[in-house]
């Protein structure tokens, strides 16, 4: 909160349930006006078709009420969900690892990919929170629509929570930018590039 009071125009990357942002919001309302965008990862909004069946997603779920108050606060909130990162692919991942740098970080997410495949995890989801933080860097990776979330039923999520509506159909200040299109190639180049050499 003091970092947001002394700077204007912070950029918020949230990757986790949104707990912490919702009570600093609640303490410190004053930030409000200081914080530019919170980015996200999480939520589902409806704005692309899906390949999986739509859902609630986890950081949103573990937390409704705090995502409720976050989304709501008026605050821009870029959100590169469910509809981008269903998307990635463990061919995404398998080109990262054809990388030859011998970085200390290259070494870790190859132990984090071994770890993954051993418990039957999808590899891909290592590069789920990821895209929020590459967006802060480049803001040409993704394509958004701009709308409005309307949260009924913070007590029983479901894959409707977070859906983006027009922005005259809803009446709280929620004010969402949802990514429906998103430069993989270009994103995956960037790790290697920045994170993994």
């Amino acid at each position: 909160m003091n970092t947001t009071r002394l700077n204007s125009g912070v950029t918020v990357v949230s990757t986790a349930p949104m707990g912490n942002l919702a009570e600093a919001i609640r303490i410190a309302p004053d930030i409000k006006a200081k914080i530019s965008a919170i980015l996200t990862s999480s939520g589902y909004y409806g704005v692309r078709k899906l390949e999986i069946p739509p859902r609630c997603t986890w950081n949103i779920r573990t937390d409704p009420m705090a995502t409720k108050i976050v989304l709501e606060s008026g605050i821009e909130i870029r959100a590169i969900g469910l509809e981008i990162t269903s998307r990635l692919s463990d061919n995404m991942v398998d080109e990262i690892l054809k990388e030859r740098s011998c970085s200390v970080r290259l070494a870790f997410f190859i132990k984090a990919v071994e770890f993954s495949r051993q418990y039957q995890i999808e590899p891909s989801s290592l590069l789920v929170d990821a895209v929020a933080a590459a967006y802060a860097v480049d803001s040409s990776l993704a394509h958004f629509v701009h709308g409005k979330i309307k949260m009924d039923s913070p007590e029983n999520p479901d894959e409707n929570f977070t859906r983006l509506y027009g922005l005259s159909n809803v009446g709280n200040n929620s004010n969402v930018f949802a990514a429906d299109s998103f430069q993989f190639r270009k994103y995956i180049k960037m790790l290697e590039n920045r994170v993994f050499r």
